[in-house]
């Protein structure tokens, strides 16, 4: 196994929004495993909902570089995606607003179509957005060299504009060379671990989309942050060593 370092700054700020918060946009201190796959897959030029990405043997730990204050401002959120639908009877021109289609008319017993656009008008709403303000996260990558090799390449000549959490939060990156990773045991480390641990704080971060049907749940880790340089252990952890650092990885 090899290992990569990726130095991620937010040069103006950045909203890792928890998908729970409604009235409140507000964020998680890190980015979670979800948005940090979505960032390499977005160096790597991958589609929208493609998450090949997960499939890789490809392990990640992070590493707080600096905090960033975290602020609040008042936002006006203009919601663009369409719940409702409607369907027209063919037959006799009905109209049955309702999420699923029918298979005929419950006037006339006559062929339905959906229409097409039915939303229209979308509403909007003033809310409060957390925020974190010039953050800098070190990523650690563990897996095969030669995935290494295409996200290393892929990050220093990215397929898109690269970003972590919304369109907004533009990054600059840097990485190391690629090293081979060994393993050992250890009680101290400076990267979010698994699990509770004093003196951190605790969060329930996304971590990989499973696929049910036609829609996605996520599977969570709870992990502790440390909240000073160094986080100690309650018990011996498997720590990888990357760019000269000991370091927990998922």
């Amino acid at each position: 196994m090899h290992g990569l370092k990726i130095t991620v700054d937010l040069p103006y700020f950045a909203n890792f929004r928890k998908p729970t918060s409604t009235s409140n946009l507000t964020t998680y201190s890190i980015p979670p495993y979800t948005t940090i796959r979505g960032l390499l897959s977005n160096a790597l030029g991958l589609k929208r909902d493609d998450y090949s990405l997960q499939e890789w043997d490809l392990k990640i730990g992070i590493e707080v570089h600096r905090k960033g204050d975290r602020n609040k401002e008042l936002t006006k959120i203009l919601k663009l995606v369409a719940r409702e639908r409607a369907f027209k009877c063919k037959n006799c021109g009905h109209i049955m607003k309702q999420s699923t289609k029918r298979k005929s008319c419950k006037l006339c017993d006559g062929d339905v179509e959906e229409i097409p656009n039915y939303k229209r008008h979308f509403p909007s709403a003033p809310m409060y957005q957390e925020f974190l303000v010039q953050p800098s996260f070190n990523f650690y990558l563990i897996s095969e060299k030669e995935k290494l090799e295409d996200i290393q390449r892929s990050i220093k000549n990215p397929r898109r504009p690269l970003y972590l959490g919304n369109s907004e939060n533009l990054v600059t990156m840097e990485t190391s060379d690629i090293t081979k990773v060994s393993k050992e045991s250890g009680k101290k480390t400076r990267t979010v671990v698994e699990g509770f641990h004093l003196n951190s704080i605790v969060e329930k971060l996304p971590y990989k989309f499973h696929k049910k049907g036609r829609r996605f749940q996520l599977e969570y880790k709870t992990v502790s942050i440390p909240k000073g340089e160094v986080i100690k252990l309650d018990e011996e952890k498997q720590l990888f060593t990357v760019d000269g650092e000991r370091v927990f990885a998922v």
